[in-house]
């Protein structure tokens, strides 16, 4: 398997559409992780890849998460919020 780099990182959020913000939401992590992934300070986990690689293949699934994560689709540069808040 090749070695995955922080432009594929970013590129793969790209893809599928989803800001670092609402990646963090869905895989109940820290924004902060996140953003480290994205800014190469530390590399993405396999979990978070293995997520993104099912999200490209099925973008529905993008959608089922947010469902169980009582998330709102990101629209424009808006705040995902869950219900909660």
């Amino acid at each position: 398997m090749k070695q995955r780099t922080i432009r594929d990182f970013r590129s793969a959020l790209a893809r599928t559409g989803i800001a670092q913000r609402e990646f963090a939401a869905l895989i109940q992590t820290d924004y902060s992780a996140v953003n480290r992934w994205a800014l190469a300070k530390v590399g993405a986990q396999g979990a978070a890849w293995a997520l993104l690689d099912l999200f490209e293949a099925r973008p529905e699934l993008v959608q089922v998460m947010r469902d169980l994560r009582g998330l709102r689709p990101k629209v424009g540069r808006k705040r995902i919020k869950s219900p909660s808040q």
